[in-house]
């Protein structure tokens, strides 16, 4: 089982190994940039982070860390929970019958 911190320092890292893997798949010849970049909201932060660039804005950085960092709405729905609790107490066994 993973600590906290070692669950966080993996994800980083796979998504830093996916995004290097996409940014290399996007400059290669099997990719056609124009059929991709039709397609995109935002054609320009797609070619940035191509180059370089994050793939997340500081604002979306920060969004994302109010709403599931340590104390932001979804840690503690998580952490005080007790609607599955509810439901394992409302089962009770049943009896199979016999066929």
């Amino acid at each position: 089982m993973l600590t906290e911190e070692e669950y966080q320092k993996q994800g980083e890292e796979e998504t830093r190994r996916a995004l290097e893997e996409l940014r290399k798949y996007c400059n290669s010849p099997e990719c056609s940039p124009w059929k991709a970049v039709s397609r995109l909201q935002s054609p320009k932060r797609f070619a940035d982070f191509i180059e370089g660039s994050p793939h997340l804005m500081p604002n979306e950085v920060s969004v994302h860390a109010q709403e599931y960092g340590f104390g932001g709405p979804f840690f503690e729905d998580e952490l005080f929970d007790t609607d599955d609790e509810e439901d394992y107490m409302d089962l009770k066994p049943t009896m199979m019958k016999p066929e």
